[in-house]
C-alpha cells in the first residue's frame, strides 16, 4: 500500500521517480591496485571526474607541520595513477560536496559527531565544529594530521551518526569528513559509508518509505566511498595488504 502510495505521488510530481524505488547496490569489481610506497602516502581523498571517466586520489604522509599531500589521477580503464601537481577543481568540489555534513538538496539529513573520552562524554556536536575546514584540501588536512597528534595523548573516540546510525568511527586518530562516508548525488537521497565494526561497504537509503541499510557482501576494510555523478556506482577503496589497496567500485541500481 505504501508502495503504490508513493508511485501515485512521483506520478503527481511530489516525490522523484527515484524516491519510489528502493535501492540495490551489485557485486564491486576492481579498476586498479594502489601501491603506498609508489604513491608515496596513506589515501585521503578520493573523487569522481564530472564524465565518470577517471578519479581523483589524494595521499598524505608525515604529521604537521611537516605533512606532504601528493595528487594523482586515476583512468577508470584501469591504467596504473599517475601524478599531477595539484587537484584539479572538480575534485575539490565533489570532495565537498561528498564530505559536506548534509545530505546534497535534503538539508534534513544531518551527521552529527559524539565524542567519548574514558573519562565520560561530551554533549552532540555538528561535524565541521569538531573538524572545521577538514572537508577542504591544503589547510583542513594540515589541521586534520594537527588534531590526530592531540589525540594521541588521549583515549579519545568520535562517533558520526545519522539519524542513529553510525557512518564513521575516530579512535586516537584525526576526524576528516569523507573519509568513511560519501552522499550521493542530489535526488537519489542515499550515504555510502564503511560500517565501523568491520569497514564493510554499506548503503544508508532514505529514498523509500522508510530508511534501509544495506551492506555489501564480500567488502571488508573500505575507506572513502564515492558516488558516480550519474549515481549509477559507487567506489572506494578496500584495504588488501599492509601498503595495498584495490580501487573497486560497485553498480548501484533502484528496483
Amino acid at each position: 500500500m505504501k508502495q503504490a502510495v508513493l508511485v501515485v505521488l512521483a506520478a503527481a510530481g511530489m516525490v522523484s521517480a527515484f524516491q519510489a524505488r528502493s535501492l540495490k547496490v551489485g557485486d564491486p569489481v576492481a579498476i586498479a591496485d594502489i601501491d603506498s610506497d609508489k604513491a608515496k602516502g596513506t589515501p585521503i581523498q578520493l573523487a569522481w571526474s564530472p564524465d565518470g571517466g577517471s578519479f581523483y586520489l589524494q595521499t598524505f604522509e608525515g604529521t604537521a607541520p611537516n605533512t606532504k599531500y601528493r595528487h594523482f589521477l586515476i583512468n577508470r580503464g584501469g591504467k596504473a595513477p599517475d601524478g599531477i601537481d595539484a587537484p584539479p577543481a572538480w575534485a575539490t568540489s565533489y570532495w565537498n560536496s561528498k564530505s559536506s555534513r548534509t545530505a546534497p538538496g535534503r538539508p534534513d539529513l544531518v551527521i552529527n559527531v559524539e565524542s567519548r573520552t574514558k573519562g565520560g562524554q561530551t554533549p552532540m556536536q555538528d561535524l565541521h565544529e569538531k573538524a572545521a575546514g577538514m572537508g577542504n584540501s591544503g589547510r583542513g588536512l594540515v589541521n586534520a594530521a594537527a588534531a590526530s597528534d592531540e589525540a594521541a595523548g588521549n583515549q579519545l573516540i568520535r562517533v558520526l551518526t545519522l539519524n542513529g546510525v553510525v557512518v564513521g568511527e575516530y579512535v586516537n586518530t584525526a576526524l576528516v569528513p569523507g573519509t568513511t562516508f560519501g552522499w550521493s548525488p542530489e535526488g537519489l537521497h542515499a550515504i555510502a559509508f564503511a560500517a565501523s565494526q568491520n569497514g564493510v561497504l554499506s548503503v544508508l537509503d532514505f529514498s523509500a518509505s522508510a530508511q534501509s541499510v544495506q551492506a555489501v557482501p564480500g567488502t571488508k576494510e573500505i575507506m572513502l566511498p564515492a558516488w558516480s555523478p550519474d549515481g549509477k556506482h559507487i567506489a572506494f577503496l578496500e584495504k588488501v595488504g599492509r601498503k595495498h589497496y584495490a580501487l573497486k567500485e560497485a553498480p548501484v541500481t533502484r528496483e
